[in-house]
């Protein structure tokens, strides 16, 4: 038998004023309207103390170590999600498989397994859940599958453009990226894509175009600096932000710019040897001497990942410390923040992994390595 501990989690959250409401110490933001746009507008937060809460004490748990390793979550999968079903069941989407619970978190069954074929996984990236309890599965090697909701597969589709989005409209449609060559015709005419930026349509899952939706920000991979950008649909609405300044843009689906959050926040400066290449003077014995990578950017993200649960809250991950967020409602009104801390530097730090309506889903690793879902329920302002 493995190690079983019942390993503590600490989840922390930033201390609000003594014996104050919390909501008093929440800045207030401007509003205003540009044309037919609402602009809401925030100071820096970065000394925000009010807090989101969330309970320490999970009311579940899933993973950690079993007496057979095949019933354990696999360490190696960095995309973990919990999906609930209407009867309460739940999906977890593990590496080569999405695995069934009941709603006490006893393991019910397993579907899929390592492969490129129907059902099968090259890596699980994210799981949708489709109206009368249907998943749609994406796997990193591109290719879709729909399961019913006993797990059956329904349906292979290998697809053909490129997922874009964190997450699928109600209708189970995704935001994917055109390359150049697959442009309309006229789209860039008056102004071509910028570096960053690609052409995004909205489609089913077996490729077939919905609709333009226009030009959106990419992601940016250069040197070790990962620039990750969010497009994460939400019922009849998209928002996209790009981690170059701070802000998350609100979107109608036919590209009509609805809603703007901005806060005040200067970026961090990208020192010339963050990343270095190295040039070797010509016909010397000198160094090599370390200079400025054309493709470093300037400037850090100025936040992680942007996520909005069901609720239409507003989840900003800090970009340098990434167990803490900072929590919006539907209406960009501030919340407050969030911080997971973990208590030895050299373990694995929790991590925020499923935003729901009443709790989060945070991922943690027990002493034997094993992965660990803890569901914890969202208490509100303190």
């Amino acid at each position: 038998m493995r190690y079983l501990s019942p390993w503590p989690l600490a989840v922390a959250i930033l201390a609000a004023c003594s014996g104050n409401d919390s909501s008093s110490d929440l800045p207030n933001p401007v509003r205003r309207d540009s044309a037919t746009v609402r602009i809401v507008e925030y100071p820096s937060l970065q000394s925000l103390t009010a807090r989101f809460a969330i309970d320490s004490a999970p009311f579940l748990e899933i993973g950690g170590s079993r007496d057979n390793s095949s019933d354990e979550l696999d360490p190696r999968h960095p995309y973990f999600t919990a999906t609930w079903l209407s009867d309460r069941r739940i999906v977890i989407n593990d590496f080569h498989r999405i695995i069934f619970f009941d709603s006490t978190g006893k393991m019910l069954y397993a579907r899929g397994r390592e492969g490129h074929g129907p059902g099968e996984f090259g890596q699980v990236q994210a799981i949708c859940r489709l109206p009368g309890d249907s998943l749609l599965v994406f796997s990193i090697g591109r290719d879709v599958h729909m399961f019913d909701p006993t797990g059956n597969l329904v349906r292979s589709y290998a697809r053909i453009r490129s997922r874009a989005s964190d997450g699928c409209f109600d209708d189970g449609s995704i935001v994917a990226s055109l390359s150049r060559d697959d442009l309309p015709v006229g789209a860039m005419a008056n102004q071509p894509l910028a570096e960053d930026e690609s052409f995004f349509v909205r489609v089913r899952p077996s490729g077939e175009k919905l609709a333009d939706l226009g030009r959106l920000p990419t992601s940016s991979y250069k040197t070790d600096i990962i620039r990750e950008v969010s497009i994460v649909p939400f019922r009849e609405k998209l928002y996209a932000a790009d981690a170059k300044t701070f802000e998350v843009r609100e979107q109608s689906l036919d590209g009509k710019l609805l809603r703007i959050l901005r806060v005040a926040f200067v970026p961090k400066a990208v020192p010339p040897n963050a990343a270095p290449d190295f040039a070797v003077a010509g016909g010397t014995t000198l160094p090599p001497e370390a200079v400025r990578p054309p493709s470093l950017p300037p400037t850090y993200p100025v936040y992680g990942r942007v996520r909005v649960d069901p609720a239409g809250r507003v989840w900003i991950q800090d970009y340098d410390a990434r167990q803490n967020w900072t929590v919006f409602d539907s209406t960009f009104a501030l919340l407050g923040r969030v911080s997971m801390r973990h208590p030895d530097p050299k373990e694995v730090p929790e991590e925020l992994v499923g935003f729901q309506t009443d709790h989060v889903v945070i991922l943690r690793y027990n002493p034997d390595g094993a992965p660990v879902l803890s569901f914890h329920r969202i208490s509100g302002q303190r």
